[in-house]
């Protein structure tokens, strides 16, 4: 799939060696973050999946132009497999760049998330509690992804999160008595695990999180409630 479409960048669009190196670079990049190896699973890829990784390029002090530059690239990629009949839809047709540095795109408009969408995702299991934790830490506070991933225990205490980003500034952020209750139902799931690690957030097998799963769950969840 990937080597088709380089392939038809050199001989059809005859675009220049630099141009196609580029190309090459940022589809595989996207494609590792996706967890994409076949057609199939290109055709389940969607516009919430490619936000996912804008953030993620940005987290990671990608800059804005550079961004815009990856875009570009999918852009001609999921065109080319629409005109080739891979794909029916084609998730860039609702992306936008990030218009700053700084600026994070939005999953969802404001609106598109409220609890009667919201609540019926999550099932009352160890996972579903914990999912809905990870979905209401990140959208109440707003904090990203890798402080949830490295967010303690001790991290939660008197009506408040503590978070230590980047160069190690540490903000204290309060948060509603609803999350409050929300942690405390989490945690009597995870003390039934016998954690070991001071994390607060973990896999059911009580390791840490990482990144990667936490934007494929909060994807998985923003496609069901927003209908993306």
């Amino acid at each position: 799939m990937l080597d088709k479409f380089l392939k038809y960048a050199i001989t059809e669009k005859r675009f220049s060696e630099h141009t196609v190196i580029a190309y090459e670079k940022d589809l595989r990049q996207f494609l590792e973050f996706t967890e994409v190896e076949s057609e199939v699973e290109i055709k389940e890829v969607n516009s919430s999946l490619v936000r996912s990784w804008m953030v993620s390029l940005l987290e990671n002090d990608y800059s804005a132009l550079s961004v815009h530059r990856k875009l570009s690239t999918l852009r001609s990629f999921f065109k080319w497999l629409q005109k080739e009949g891979v794909i029916e839809k084609n998730p860039m047709q609702t992306i936008s760049g990030p218009k700053t540095k700084k600026e994070l795109p939005s999953f969802a408009q404001q609106g598109e998330l409220s609890n009667e969408k919201i609540e019926p995702l999550f099932s009352d299991d160890f996972e579903g509690v914990r999912d809905r934790l990870m979905f209401e830490i990140l959208y109440q506070t707003g904090i990203r992804s890798s402080e949830l991933v490295n967010m303690t225990i001790n991290d939660v205490q008197n009506g408040t999160i503590k978070v230590l980003g980047k160069r190690n500034k540490e903000r204290i952020i309060p948060i509603d008595k609803g999350l409050e209750m929300l942690i405390d139902r989490y945690g009597v799931f995870r003390s039934e695990l016998e954690v070991k690690t001071e994390c607060l957030i973990v896999l059911k097998s009580g390791k840490k999180l990482y990144p990667k799963f936490v934007y494929r769950k909060i994807n998985n969840y923003l496609g069901k409630a927003t209908g993306l």
